[in-house]
């Protein structure tokens, strides 16, 4: 809630429409949504354990623990693709 607080414009909400939500899962450690806005693709968002969210790259660094380990402990982290 205190991002959408910070959110000066809040017109530009109503454009982005939550197709799917799945909760937060203990098993795989995540939340994620699908997002579709108007007059555009959909795409996903996903909040939690960086591990968990690695599946979504296109390339998978989890063979590389040493990466693993830095994005564990960044207080967030995002990913575009």
């Amino acid at each position: 809630m205190a991002v959408l607080a910070g959110i000066k414009d809040s017109e530009k909400l109503k454009s982005y429409q939550v197709t799917h939500f799945q909760p937060f899962d203990p098993v795989h450690k995540r939340t994620e949504a699908t997002i579709k806005v108007q007059g555009q693709a959909e795409f996903k968002v996903t909040k939690g354990a960086p591990q968990s969210s690695l599946h979504w790259l296109p390339t998978q660094p989890v063979s590389n623990p040493s990466l693993i380990k830095r994005l564990m402990i960044l207080p967030h982290v995002v990913f575009a693709l």
